[in-house]
């Protein structure tokens, strides 16, 4: 679920795109949490897996997964920036965070 919802990027058009071409750089933990927390901005969203829905909610304290419609402050996963960005790394790394299509097209959105 954690996987889906990353890959999905931000709030920005093309931000899995932006994302990748971000961390191909040389940054540090501090930086990667900056430019997180601005690509995703706040916002919800649904999404469905294996027929299972899932609500996620997200802001600059982390990001929160429940199971169902909506986030429930008592069943939820809070995920910190600290956690989203080592997992953005290991996605990378294992390249798994996009398809080579998608992360071919990384080099003509991301601008520095």
């Amino acid at each position: 679920v954690i996987d889906e919802f990353l890959r999905l990027g931000g709030c920005v058009r093309n931000s899995a795109q932006r994302i990748y071409g971000f961390y191909r750089r040389a940054n540090n933990q501090t930086e990667n949490i900056a430019f997180l927390k601005r690509e995703y901005e706040a916002d919800s969203v649904g999404i469905i897996i294996n027929d299972r829905k899932y609500a996620v909610k997200w802001d600059s304290d982390g990001v929160l997964i429940s199971t169902g419609d909506r986030v429930s402050d008592i069943s939820s996963t809070l995920l910190s920036w600290e956690v989203i960005d080592k997992r953005i790394r290991e996605l990378l790394e294992a390249g798994q965070y996009l398809p080579q299509s998608e992360a071919e097209k990384a080099a003509d959105v991301w601008e520095p």
